[in-house]
């Protein structure tokens, strides 16, 4: 759902496999960018990538220029999917780097050759699906090779530890240009359930939302505290919401107190880019017996502490490192790394003797 429209799955097959045909017709070797906010075609887009076997690079809709040409040639992007608030942003990137422009508004409209959905091809699950750039603060960001087995068992592990139905709605505010907003995609299409999407994030329009049934949400800390700001102590929240998953940074414990007087069904979690999103989820009735905890490992996902090459006891804190069929290939200009290999996220935590994870500082370098 997006914009007061609705597409069932049967009709965003339909879409993408026409909007496959506008990638695929003349496509130069490598990867296509996709330069826009929040909306339906975003997600056309990045299933029809899929099925037109082109890797993908969502890029932030608030890039400056600068921004994005650094992450158009490093990612070797040679089409770009944009939509039409920039429009003067991509016709300069065009005349600078020879990009093959495609309108956003092309992905979201019927191509005029006829398209047989009758039956997909089926997708090797060690083939790139899509780089995403880590949020660079101190330097430049680094393009995570993600793959279409990333994706899948990122999706799966969730699944397994909520439980996805189908008749769930998962509210997505987060920036489709982000792992934490773009797989929602995944999840959903894994459960067959429903995207809400949004353009941009507003506490009314999340709160009217969990009001109409959305079963999850994916927040982080400030997002919560702005919707709480505007709920106040009197909104009665629906047995309907099962989770609000917080992530992307420390959730601050008077937050936590908060919600637990509250009622709300808070899920802090851990992940990153490089572990395709979720790499450890507390369950909500988990949250008041262990405050500050990001939870325990997700299924098909193994979390480890380690200083000095030696991993340590429960209650030392050290080096998280995670490994899974969720974690990344490999950064752009770098070596692939081994299936199964053990990834030091660079972030500070420890495990207590239960297997919660406790963050203690976020990596500094990136």
């Amino acid at each position: 759902r997006f914009g007061g429209k609705s597409w069932s799955y049967s009709e965003l097959r339909e879409a993408v496999g026409r909007a496959a045909v506008h990638l695929s017709n003349d496509r130069r070797a490598g990867r296509t960018g996709i330069l826009s906010a929040n909306r339906a075609g975003v997600v056309i887009a990045a299933h029809a990538c899929a099925r037109a076997g082109a890797a993908f690079v969502p890029h932030g809709s608030r890039f400056t220029a600068d921004e994005l040409a650094w992450q158009v040639t490093a990612a070797g992007v040679t089409t770009l999917v944009y939509d039409e608030p920039r429009t003067d942003l991509a016709l300069d990137l065009a005349s600078k780097l020879d990009l093959r422009l495609i309108p956003m508004s092309e992905i979201e409209e019927p191509a005029p050759e006829p398209v047989n959905t009758t039956r997909t091809p089926l997708i090797d699950l060690d083939r790139e699906a899509a780089i995403l750039f880590t949020s660079g603060t101190t330097g430049r960001p680094k393009g995570a090779r993600i793959t279409y087995g990333n994706l899948w068992y990122s999706a799966a592990g969730s699944a397994l530890f909520l439980g996805h139905q189908p008749g769930d709605a998962w509210l997505a505010t987060l920036s489709l240009h982000h792992i934490g907003g773009l797989s929602i995609l995944y999840r959903a299409a894994l459960g067959g359930a429903t995207v809400d999407l949004h353009e941009r994030f507003e506490p009314e329009a999340v709160i009217a939302a969990i009001e109409s049934g959305a079963a999850y949400v994916s927040l982080v800390p400030t997002m919560l505290q702005r919707v709480l700001d505007v709920t106040g102590t009197h909104f009665v929240w629906p047995p309907t919401l099962r989770g609000v998953l917080l992530g992307g940074a420390a959730t601050p414990v008077a937050l936590i107190e908060q919600c637990l007087r509250l009622g709300v069904p808070i899920l802090p979690t851990y992940g990153l880019t490089e572990s395709s999103s979720q790499a450890a989820t507390l369950r909500a009735s988990e949250v008041a017996g262990h405050l500050g905890s990001s939870g325990k490992a997700l299924p098909l996902t193994e979390i480890r502490i380690m200083a000095n090459g030696i991993e340590l006891d429960p209650g030392e804190t050290g080096e998280i490192e995670v490994r899974g069929p969720s974690v990344f290939a490999g950064y752009l200009g770098e070596s692939l790394r081994e299936p199964l290999q053990w990834f030091g996220t660079g972030d500070a935590g420890y495990l207590d003797d239960q297997g919660f994870l406790y963050v203690v500082d976020r990596r500094s370098d990136l």
